[in-house]
């Protein structure tokens, strides 16, 4: 298996990962955490709506257009995927809202987590790295190579 085949396909581990992720809340409800959220008073202002709004809007564009890259090895790509990492990590400490999660999702939302790190180490390391910077890799096509 070759090294581009074999990171494609990590990467398309994580995309999956992260859609299982999301899904898994409407598919695997928890009544405990539906009993939660009602008694809370989340009283958001329109601006923290907005706020939130537009960076989760952003971040998960910024985030399709790098995985975009990183399938067609630009080399944009890897610098545009760090900058979502760490746009991502304050998301954490901004929000001051309360966050319930099954243990199916923080599972899930640990692995991706764990991936993305996986991810940075082999896009900046070699054999991966020498396909960002391959000249000939911008005018191959992804069905020649089987993936």
């Amino acid at each position: 298996m070759t090294s581009k085949r074999s990171f494609r396909m990590l990467l398309s581990l994580f995309i999956a990962l992260s859609i299982f992720g999301v899904l898994a809340n409407l598919f695997f409800p928890n009544e405990v955490i539906g009993n939660v959220y009602p008694g809370i008073d989340f009283d958001q202002n329109a601006f923290e709506f907005l706020y939130l709004t537009v960076y989760s809007y952003s971040t998960m564009l910024l985030l399709i257009v790098s995985f975009v890259g990183l399938f067609m090895f630009k080399r944009w790509a890897r610098d545009l995927f760090v900058a979502y990492f760490l746009i991502s990590i304050p998301s954490y400490f901004l929000f001051d809202f309360p966050y319930t999660a099954t243990g199916i999702t923080q599972l899930l939302d640990n692995l991706s987590w764990v991936m993305i790190g996986f991810l940075i180490a082999v896009m900046y390391l070699a054999p991966v790295k020498k396909f960002f910077f391959d000249k000939d890799v911008e005018h191959t096509n992804l069905a020649n190579e089987g993936f």
